[in-house]
């Protein structure tokens, strides 16, 4: 299955046009490539907002800049006590932020929870980790961007057990403004749940 093509049926049509994103200083601020599907999305519709849960950054927006996002996200993981609150301590050792080893950020929910990427070294590709921030706890999903975010909007449990986000609607889309003192534009997409 094509799972872009999926999210975008879903998402409907962009207002604005495909905005080519220039990626080097964010994956310089991620420590590593990012994916394909991921930048094409945030280049399709970003800087934007998801049924009010999901928060997507764009590398051209002053104002939603992705790569000052990732880093203070790195920075601001980095700086917690993982022994201190994880509920197996043992695991704060296994845990690192930014590339090409640790978790890189690739976006967050209204709800506390954000998806990162891993690229371990031993095995080719990448895969996601959801941290969910009320449990304190990490979620790994063996599959790509694109299929992630598809399951996510069809109300599969995508950041953890029981995390189910599917709205009664069809999906609210809320376009940011790339810089300072724009509104942002809000629409339906053309899905409606499963």
């Amino acid at each position: 299955m094509d799972y872009l093509s999926e999210v975008r049926q879903m998402m409907g049509d962009p207002i604005r046009p495909r905005l080519e994103g220039e990626w080097g200083d964010v994956e310089a601020a991620a420590g590593v490539g990012l994916p394909d599907d991921y930048k094409t999305f945030i280049e399709l519709y970003g800087p934007v907002g998801v049924n009010r849960h999901l928060t997507f950054h764009h590398p051209n927006s002053e104002m939603w800049s992705l790569a000052r996002w990732i880093r203070e996200t790195i920075d601001s993981y980095r700086g917690v006590e993982w022994a201190e609150v994880l509920e197996e301590p043992e695991k704060a050792d296994q845990l690192a932020f930014g590339g090409p080893e640790g978790l890189v950020p690739l976006l967050a929910s209204g709800r506390g929870e954000v998806l990162f990427m891993e690229t371990p070294p031993e095995e080719e590709g990448y895969r996601l980790v959801v941290f969910v921030g009320d449990d304190c706890e990490f979620f790994r999903y063996d599959i790509g961007f694109a299929e992630w975010l598809f399951r996510y909007l069809v109300g599969e449990d995508m950041m953890g057990p029981n995390s189910s986000a599917l709205p009664s609607g069809p999906l609210l889309i809320e376009e940011f403004p790339k810089e300072f003192g724009g509104h942002p534009e809000f629409r339906h997409g053309p899905h409606r749940g499963v």
